[in-house]
């Protein structure tokens, strides 16, 4: 149910839509629209001749398959532009972009990691600092290298290699705790 804009005392009711239809002289309170281009501009019909009007109009009248594929894609997104991540109208710049962490500022300044994810971690905790010191490595160490250093020491220490030798299998028992701890405690 449409809601009436209450009338103050000096306007005057607007004048009541007369059916558009040829030679019908009906009131057109049911609106229709004109194109698929101008959706938000209408005919305005008796109930009997938009009825006529909504059974004959097709909005795709006139497109080919093609063109009915393309829009019904193009629908998915609003008839918006869209364009690659980073490649905007801003073009790569934060011009208008609120950033209250300052993201931008951090990527700007490499504090992201690249590809292969060796980027510098920030001051290890205590855990940290032992279990790095267990694999005998530096806190600038990154993911990378702490994995290759795992790996060394794996294959050093395992009893399989080492004939069952008791020492090297305590040994990679406490390789294997430090390089959980780095790994759980989101050092690596």
């Amino acid at each position: 149910m449409v809601k009436r804009k209450k009338l103050l005392d000096w306007e005057a009711p607007p004048a009541a839509r007369g059916c558009e239809a040829p030679g019908c002289a009906e009131p057109g309170p049911y609106r229709a629209p004109k194109s698929r281009e101008r959706l938000g501009q209408y005919h305005w019909f008796c109930l009997e001749h938009v009825r006529e009007y909504n059974a004959a109009w097709n909005f795709f009248e006139g497109m080919d398959q093609a063109d009915i594929e393309n829009f019904r894609d193009l629908d998915v997104i609003g008839h918006r532009p869209t364009w690659p991540l980073g490649l905007g109208p801003l073009n790569g710049k934060s011009g208008s972009i609120r950033d209250p962490y300052r993201f931008r500022a951090q990527e700007a300044a490499g504090a992201w990691p690249d590809a292969s994810g060796d980027t510098p971690k920030p001051r290890a905790r205590p855990e940290q600092q032992e279990a790095l010191a267990e694999l005998e490595l530096a806190e600038e160490t990154t993911t990378a290298q702490i994995r290759q250093r795992y790996k060394e020491l794996v294959k050093r220490y395992h009893p399989d290699l080492n004939g069952g030798d008791k020492r090297g299998e305590e040994r990679l028992k406490d390789v294997n705790r430090a390089y959980a701890v780095l790994m759980d405690s989101g050092y690596g």
